[in-house]
């Protein structure tokens, strides 16, 4: 009967591993599925109020995975804002802390390798760019590195959410389904969550596959992230976060929700 009960459980998380795996690899096209009929059950005045929450939760995000893990520039404030950015992770992204560092360090690693970039070989086997904004294209081929290789900062937060990404996920959306309403939890979560993917992607698009020029004015769409060659290219701004001049870094919420939330080692922003 243990012996029943076991290989159950083995064939029950290889299952769910394999349907998991599926599920994130094209989650952008299956979450449209759910935010297209959303439009219908919630209040219209909760999606750009969702999608401005949603974008300082990336803020905290992105400066997690990035400016503290990646690049060493910046390091969270308190201890609540690295659990942000690590369960946006995991929650979000479908994967662990460690998994997401190893993917944006290959980019800046291998740029413009399309053999070693997760993102330039993503971006070189799509041509169709509802098909790659949507997740629909061929996925990478794989390029198994050890993800000490990119050095992230372990922190308590960091090794916690490492080992048990998999359970804050789907307690996430256990709890989210159990203490909303279906289409509330989707405009409040899943909405945000589908949106900035297409937005990075759209970035990704524009950047790397078309090689468009940075341009100061996306910043109310992109943040940051709208002076990305800039990034690549120039080296200060791999050790000092960059947020734009003049009136740009005035209307750059990257930069008023990570002054907020993120310091430097020694001067802060």
């Amino acid at each position: 009967m243990k012996q029943q009960l076991q290989k159950f459980l083995n064939i029950f998380k290889t299952s769910f591993w394999f349907l998991f795996n599926k599920f994130r690899s094209r989650k952008i096209s299956y979450l449209t599925l759910l935010v297209i009929p959303m439009v219908f059950f919630v209040p219209l005045w909760w999606i750009p109020l969702s999608l401005f929450v949603g974008r300082v939760i990336e803020s905290i995000y992105i400066a997690t995975y990035h400016e503290f893990h990646v690049h060493k520039m910046l390091v969270p404030r308190s201890t609540l804002v690295e659990i942000i950015g690590c369960w946006r992770i995991a929650a979000g992204d479908f994967q662990s802390p460690g998994a997401k560092v190893l993917n944006h360090w290959k980019h800046h690693r291998w740029y413009k390798d399309t053999q070693l970039d997760p993102t330039e070989a993503k971006l070189h086997i799509t041509n169709n760019v509802f098909y790659y904004l949507l997740d629909l294209g061929k996925q990478a081929p794989h390029q198994h590195i050890e993800i000490d290789a990119a050095n992230p900062s372990k922190t308590k937060v960091y090794s916690f959410f490492e080992k048990y990404w998999v359970e804050v996920c789907i307690l996430n959306l256990v709890v989210w389904l159990y203490f909303v309403p279906f289409w509330t939890f989707v405009c409040w979560f899943i909405l945000p969550v589908w949106f900035w993917g297409v937005v990075w992607r759209s970035i990704d698009w524009w950047t790397h596959k078309l090689g468009g020029a940075d341009k100061d004015w996306l910043v109310f769409v992109y943040g940051s992230q709208c002076w990305h060659h800039y990034h690549h290219d120039y080296v200060k701004t791999q050790t000092d976060p960059y947020y734009g001049k003049g009136i740009w870094k005035i209307v750059n919420i990257d930069w008023w929700t990570q002054k907020i939330t993120f310091k430097k080692e020694s001067n802060g922003l």
